[in-house]
């Protein structure tokens, strides 16, 4: 699995569309992605990139998301 390095700022807009568009707290998006609410923390302060199987899956419930596709810096290897 790839991990997706986004421009400046954006992951954590992304992060934040994904829970305001589905009326998420961070608790229960953590719940419904399948990953601790720590993870998402950290995604959301940008200390960890995203794995792109996370944002397909964030972007397949809210197909509006697939515009921070365009925000993609890079896509890294897991052991980058």
């Amino acid at each position: 699995m790839s991990r997706l390095r986004f421009a400046k700022d954006q992951q954590k807009a992304l992060i934040k569309d994904f829970l305001s568009n589905n009326n998420l707290s961070t608790a229960s998006a953590a719940n419904l992605l399948g990953v601790g609410l720590t993870t998402i923390k950290y995604w959301f302060n940008e200390r960890c990139t995203l794995p792109h199987e996370i944002f397909s899956t964030m972007c397949n419930i809210t197909s509006k998301l697939k515009i921070y596709e365009n925000d993609i810096k890079e896509k890294l290897s897991n052991n980058w």
